[in-house]
């Protein structure tokens, strides 16, 4: 099993990322942590489970099973992407507040991130 770890760079709820953007299932055991199906894409030789967590700290943390090698830092980032932790968000608070169109969508949503 692989673990992995990152720090979000801004604000960022996994919980609130779930709800829009995938509706992922949680685990029984611990209703914070999502888990993350992938078949053979991209490449792969397997295909790969993610439980994904968000730390009080705020650090998302990723386990994978059934993918080795360099099958689990593809599963990895493929994680991220999915709620958008692929790239730095710390400058999008800022974005809000200059733009009012944005910042009105960022107080009605919440911490969320655009997807890339």
């Amino acid at each position: 099993m692989g673990r992995f770890s990152v720090d979000p760079g801004g604000p960022f709820t996994l919980a609130n990322a779930n709800r829009y953007f995938g509706g992922w299932p949680t685990l029984t055991s611990d209703p914070n942590a999502i888990v993350m199906a992938f078949g053979s894409v991209e490449g792969w030789r397997t295909s790969a489970a993610v439980v994904v967590r968000q730390e009080p700290s705020g650090v998302v943390t990723g386990e994978i099973s059934g993918a080795d090698g360099d099958d689990q830092e593809s599963a990895w980032r493929t994680a991220l992407a999915a709620v958008s932790l692929d790239h730095d968000g710390s400058g999008f608070a800022a974005v809000g507040q200059r733009d009012p169109v944005i910042g009105g969508l960022q107080e009605h949503f919440g911490p969320m991130r655009p997807v890339f």
